[in-house]
């Protein structure tokens, strides 16, 4: 499995907006979860995506959008996904965070 930013968050107003492309390179579904959490500076996490799908068999750069009004701050973005075949019993698991912090600021 593979996961990456599409495109990478990014600020629209009050709105921290972005997506994520997965991957499912092997011969068989995944049962696939993907959250997307924003984490203030004093550690509050808020989940500003979530998708549970089944992911086909040899899908490549599947888009998955997030986004969500937060309060002003600064904020770094992860997202995780895991996969399970159940079949095999199997997980997969994919962790990206973002290298820069965003910051919403209170506006004029």
């Amino acid at each position: 499995m593979l996961l990456d930013w599409n495109p990478p968050a990014k600020i629209n107003g009050q709105r921290i907006e972005g997506g994520l492309k997965v991957s499912n390179q092997t011969g068989v579904d995944f049962d696939l979860t993907v959250i997307v959490m924003a984490i203030a500076e004093d550690g509050r996490a808020t989940a500003i995506g979530y998708q549970h799908f089944t992911l086909k068999p040899q899908t490549i750069n599947f888009p998955i959008p997030f986004g969500e009004n937060m309060p002003w701050g600064a904020y770094q973005i992860n997202a995780d996904a895991v996969a399970e075949v159940a079949a095999t019993n199997t997980i997969y698991r994919a962790r990206l965070v973002s290298n820069r912090r965003l910051r919403l600021i209170q506006g004029p």
